[in-house]
């Protein structure tokens, strides 16, 4: 360990109307953190390392750890992936903490937990899609739903691209109908439990990415529920192509369809999804930092894969966009959402993630290496 424990955080996610550094996740994995005993800016060090586009998360942290660190916070499955690739491409082995989603049925290919030393987190099931409770809250909402479109990003890390497939085979060039020949099939079977069909694309490119929304049909959402035919389902850490997260919510508004998000976290204030269902990051963010600081502090060993399964979902309402659709939930509809979710976040023009920074972490330290 160096002199002063220096830990590297990979986070992908740089959309947010806050986003880095003072992001709540950020903090309170800050606050485990000091919780244990290390405090940035007084005995630890943290340096964020942060971009939408996953080539260029990737060369941030190749260049960060050429320099010693004691530990990794990755943000995500992407962001796992990318650490342990590091790890190997440049023969140093700090301990990787992460927190991310792994997707039980949706498909062989997708996102497996490695099977290597010196790592350990939180693992969670993608909600919405691994619940067959939670999936029919879709029918409720939409009672006149036909079509899901899911729309995966090739470039991420999210796809287990060490199996014997090539990255060609993983990319799907068109709308593809899961049930029949897709790469997920399991959407598929979960979309025909409320009799819809799921159409998936695995994009390479924006320019493939725009090509294929404008390709969408018209959903002829005309601000009421029972008006809408098809929606696009898209999960946050399927947008590593730099501006997919302004370009998905614009084009499915010019087509009528409604956008249904997974763990879009704080996104109010801009065009965005409709929903979010998510995992909650906040809580395992301050449980992975007292994790950090037992392993600084040398009360804990990583000895070899050390992984918690720990599922718990709310779902955001965006009520300021829903508004601009000319839409309005009736009260007994957001309350069937809370009761199968756990919990509802109805998000205005105004989040309600605004707090003073500077009580919680040192922002000259912070931006040391940002």
């Amino acid at each position: 360990m160096t002199a002063y424990p220096r830990i590297i955080v990979i986070y992908p996610f740089r959309w947010g109307p806050r986003g880095c550094p003072f992001d709540p996740v950020i903090v309170s994995f800050a606050n485990g953190l000091r919780e244990g005993g290390f405090s940035i800016g007084r005995n630890a060090c943290l340096n964020i390392v942060t971009a939408s586009e996953i080539g260029t998360l990737r060369a941030q942290v190749l260049a960060q750890l050429t320099r010693p660190a004691d530990l990794i916070y990755a943000c995500g499955s992407s962001a796992m992936q990318i650490a342990l690739d590091a790890r190997v491409s440049l023969g140093v082995y700090p301990p990787i903490l992460y927190r991310g989603v792994h997707p039980k049925h949706a498909g062989c290919s997708l996102n497996p937990i490695p099977d290597v030393s010196g790592l350990g987190g939180i693992k969670a099931t993608i909600p919405l899609l691994e619940d067959r409770r939670q999936f029919r809250v879709l029918r409720e909402l939409f009672p006149n739903l036909e079509t899901i479109y899911g729309l995966f990003a090739g470039p991420g890390t999210f796809f287990d691209l060490n199996r014997s497939e090539k990255r060609q085979d993983v990319l799907v060039s068109t709308w593809t109908a899961s049930a029949r020949c897709g790469r997920f099939p399991g959407l598929g079977k979960m979309a025909a439990l409320i009799e819809a069909q799921f159409y998936e694309l695995v994009y390479p490119d924006m320019e493939a990415l725009q090509a294929n929304l404008k390709d969408l049909p018209r959903g002829g959402f005309n601000g009421r529920l029972g008006s809408v035919r098809a929606i696009l389902l898209s999960c946050v850490d399927c947008h590593h192509v730099a501006g997919a997260a302004d370009v998905i919510p614009r084009m499915c508004q010019d087509a009528s369809v409604p956008f249904i998000s997974l763990s879009h976290l704080d996104f109010s204030g801009r065009a965005g999804p409709l929903f979010s269902f998510e995992n909650d990051w906040v809580e395992p963010s301050w449980f992975l930092g007292k994790w950090a600081a037992d392993l600084l502090g040398g009360c804990r060993v990583l000895h070899g894969n050390e992984v918690i399964q720990r599922d718990r979902f709310q779902v955001r309402y965006y009520a300021s966009h829903s508004a601009s659709l000319g839409l309005k939930l009736p009260p007994a509809l957001l309350k069937r959402l809370q009761m199968t979710f756990g919990s509802i976040i109805i998000d205005s023009q105004t989040s309600q993630w605004d707090f003073s920074p500077a009580e919680s972490l040192h922002p000259e330290v912070i931006l040391d290496e940002f």
